[in-house]
């Protein structure tokens, strides 16, 4: 949330990576004319310089387009192609694709042409979505949606392996309860991730600078987080420096998320 640097964009994702080690949460969504650009709204308005639904305009006309950042300033970057964020972030970090209006046939073939199961995961809310992705093909990786112990069964039920869910999202708060949860998935090989960019985000802000630290220390292991590098500050000593997912990025741990 830096100024001069948009979401969704590769110039502000690069420049997380001077800081921190991180990866990073992406949007991908059609355009009038089915190209797959990135953008978190259904809407232009507020993260670029165009107005009304995406939908309604075609890859060329969003050409013209600049993006804004955060707070509204309009920067020189415009609005980026998925497939050119893939081939960006080889070797650099892990993409997580949020489940927008693209089509899953679309995103499995695009995964399969830039060879990227490694490296791009796809968000799924429940067992169902996650399960459709899989018969697809069986390489795709998920950060899932596993609020309680009643989700890890109904994962289980459809068959999809633990092997194929790097990331578990618990929720947006830091409940009690979720520490026996964090034990559960740690025990399946997952990784347990809290999203701080509605609650923990704006503590910090208001002055409680050991809300990461706190959060990190009851077990979880990944932060979402929209101050990357404020969190990475506070997260330091925590990278592990063995971790297995260093593999995919030739860089160290990645203890948190934008």
């Amino acid at each position: 949330a830096r100024i001069g640097f948009p979401e969704n964009c590769i110039a502000t994702l690069e420049n997380t990576l001077q800081y921190t080690p991180a990866i990073f949460e992406i949007d991908p969504r059609l355009t009038k004319d089915s190209v797959v650009v990135l953008m978190h709204d259904g809407t232009l308005d507020r993260t670029t310089t165009g107005k009304g639904r995406l939908t309604d305009h075609t890859w060329e006309e969003l050409q013209n387009l600049h993006l804004k950042d955060k707070y509204g300033n309009i920067t020189m970057y415009r609005i980026p192609l998925l497939e050119e964020v893939i081939k960006w972030s080889k070797g650099k970090t892990i993409l997580v694709l949020d489940d927008k209006n693209v089509p899953y046939e679309r995103i499995i073939n695009m995964l399969r042409i830039h060879d990227a199961f490694s490296n791009v995961l796809m968000t799924v809310r429940n067992a169902e979505k996650a399960k459709k992705l899989y018969e697809l093909d069986n390489r795709i990786m998920f950060e899932a949606y596993v609020f309680n112990r009643k989700h890890i069964a109904e994962f289980e039920a459809a068959g999809i392996p633990w092997s194929n869910i790097m990331i578990a999202y618990v929720g947006p708060a830091d409940l009690p309860e979720n520490i026996s949860l964090y034990d559960e998935l740690n025990k399946r090989g997952v990784k347990a991730m809290v999203s701080g960019s509605s609650v923990l985000d704006k503590l910090y802000l208001a002055g409680n600078t050991g809300i990461y630290s706190e959060v990190f220390n009851h077990g979880s292991d990944i932060i979402e987080s929209d101050l990357p590098v404020e969190v990475a500050l506070e997260l330091m000593n925590y990278i592990n420096k063995d971790s297995r997912v260093n593999k995919y990025l030739g860089r160290k741990e990645i203890p948190w998320d934008e």
